[in-house]
């Protein structure tokens, strides 16, 4: 299943894989280093759609901290996110056995630029629709004390 964690990684790596000479963090900035870019989660909603599956919307937003005062700077670097974010974010989910991929549409890319600070706000959304994992859903029971109360109260 696709977690936050795994959307947060993968933004992570396209950044740096794009944007090799400007650092990206991901814990909550105090006072920023430009030029950097700084990943915070937004919000997230999740419903179930069916017996099985669910639905989360999910909400990142990137934020580039500008070290030249100059909008072309704020200007090249919107083009380049909603370049990279138009196609699908690739997605690695790994466990003990195997590393698999996903890739997970971009619904939503919203970008403001902040021309007094030098600061770019792009904000993304992706609905992800999941397989609920079911196999261990009643891992926490014990069916045998269950049994047992059950056979209590009738």
């Amino acid at each position: 299943m696709i977690e936050i964690t795994d959307i947060y990684h993968s933004i992570k790596e396209l950044l740096e894989s794009n944007f090799d000479n400007i650092p990206v963090q991901l814990k909550e900035l105090k006072t920023p280093k430009p030029p950097c870019f700084y990943i915070k989660f937004n919000s997230s909603t999740e419903k179930q759609i069916a017996q099985e599956y669910k639905e989360d919307n999910i909400s990142i937003d990137i934020i580039y901290f500008s070290q030249n005062e100059e909008l072309n700077d704020l200007l090249r670097i919107q083009k380049e996110l909603n370049r990279l974010f138009h196609k699908p974010l690739k997605i690695k989910l790994s466990n003990e056995l195997k590393t698999e991929i996903q890739y997970q549409e971009i619904e939503k890319i919203a970008t403001s630029l902040n021309e007094q600070d030098y600061v770019l706000n792009c904000t993304i959304t992706l609905n992800v629709k999941q397989r609920l994992d079911l196999d261990n859903r009643f891992d926490e029971y014990d069916n045998e004390n269950l049994m047992d109360e059950l056979e209590y109260t009738i």
